[in-house]
């Protein structure tokens, strides 16, 4: 980047948090923002899409702009797509917080205020790193008690136990519809998950969803998320505790409330470990084939016909969990014979090859556009050329998937 803004006043932009804390940009003409390499401005946060955002200097005033990125941009708490920057201005980017300040010399840090401060949520041992630390007889003895190594395997072992709980024994037993999952975790715990489960009104709630960072913070994360929606969607009664009508008059939309209220109590309750999570929850009338929904920052979901047609459902707001009071748009979209949703995460596009190529939406996309006689032979087929793309690397992320397909029409 060449030459400064119109104008003599000087512009920088400050990382407030994350791993580049506390670094100066410079803003002279333009800066792009994003989890991708070629950034101006790296963010190496899976809360932050590869290419977020620009600021761009325009007639000698910084604006920020949304590059159509998955969890949006707030300034000063308020979500935007474009708006003029002015100095001391605070930009929400995922997790990251970053500030805009003018003047001839650039600020220090002491001083700044609401700057947020991530919690770094530490990951459990494992197993196998267990397993070697405690048959080493090589080199110095550095202190591991056998005994207390393998105790840590067994509390390991019980929260795998618990979590595996919270997903659903079996799916809905759906007459004229097909449902198929899969989830492979890179580490002991997940963070991602996904649900299938009865509603008031002869509703099904389909869920899938990624939990941001890894290790044991997101697994917590991501039990306490699940539980939320199905209390808050009505599918979980409890004694004294209403949030659906009466089976008589549900509403098909009325248990996508579940986003708003997951979304307020873990931004109002839990802000503070900017813990956060991609969320797709649809409400599907079996009977109709009519499937409403809001997608919360999560991956882009597919609806593949017969024909190989395919429709996208992309975000209608930004991921659960990052500040509260957020609007979260409802869409619909009707399921017809033969059509297959498919959900997953990005554990899935962003898998990595021995030499680093990713598989990618694209190679996704082509897999989906196959004829495929189920639901669970479409996941069999990704998962298998999957596979074979990580060949012997290993899985830096977990790899989750959701299949639903509309097998034949109810009778009226």
């Amino acid at each position: 980047m060449t030459g400064h803004a119109t104008g003599r006043m000087k512009y920088c932009v400050i990382v407030e948090n994350g791993l580049i804390e506390e670094r100066v940009f410079p803003l002279k003409t333009r800066l792009t923002i994003g989890r991708a390499p070629e950034n101006d401005i790296v963010l190496g946060d899976s809360s932050v899409s590869r290419h977020h955002a620009v600021i761009h200097v325009i007639k000698g005033k910084p604006t920020v702009e949304d590059l159509g990125s998955s969890n949006s941009i707030f300034v000063n708490g308020e979500q935007i797509d474009k708006v003029t920057l002015y100095n001391g201005d605070k930009l929400r980017i995922g997790r990251i917080s970053l500030r805009l300040y003018q003047g001839e010399h650039f600020p220090k840090r002491v001083g700044m205020k609401e700057t947020q401060v991530m919690v770094e949520i530490s990951k459990a041992p494992s197993l196998a790193n267990l397993d070697q630390l405690s048959h080493d007889q090589s080199g110095p003895t550095v202190g591991y008690d056998t005994e207390r190594i393998e105790a840590i395997e067994c509390e390991l072992e019980k929260f795998r136990e618990i979590q595996r709980d919270f997903f659903p024994n079996q799916m809905p037993d759906l007459p004229n519809w097909e449902i198929a999952t899969c989830l492979h975790p890179a580490h002991e715990a997940t963070g991602d998950f996904y649900d299938a489960f009865r509603l008031p009104g002869d509703y099904v709630g389909l869920v899938i969803a990624d939990v941001c960072d890894k290790g044991m913070g997101s697994a917590l994360f991501m039990s306490l998320i699940r539980s939320l929606i199905r209390v808050f969607s009505g599918e979980t009664r409890l004694p004294g505790f209403s949030i659906s009508h009466s089976e008589k008059g549900v509403d098909q939309f009325s248990a996508l409330r579940a986003i708003v209220l997951t979304n307020d109590y873990i931004a109002q309750e839990h802000g503070h470990t900017c813990m956060f999570a991609t969320v797709f929850l649809g409400v599907l009338n079996p009977t109709t084939g009519l499937l409403v929904y809001i997608n919360g920052g999560h991956e882009p979901l597919y609806i593949v016909s017969q024909t190989g047609k395919v429709q996208t459902l992309t975000p209608t707001g930004p991921a659960v969990g990052i500040m509260p009071c957020i609007e979260f748009k409802a869409q619909e979209v009707q399921l017809e014979l033969g059509d297959i949703l498919v959900g997953y995460t990005d554990g899935v596009t962003e898998a990595h090859a021995p030499g680093g190529e990713l598989f990618t939406r694209k190679r996704l996309l082509s897999l989906l556009q196959e004829p495929a006689p189920s639901a669970s032979a479409v996941l069999e087929r990704v998962k298998a050329n999957l596979f074979a793309h990580i060949a012997d690397t290993k899985p830096s992320d977990d790899i989750t998937m959701i299949a639903l397909q509309r097998t034949s029409i109810a009778e009226a």
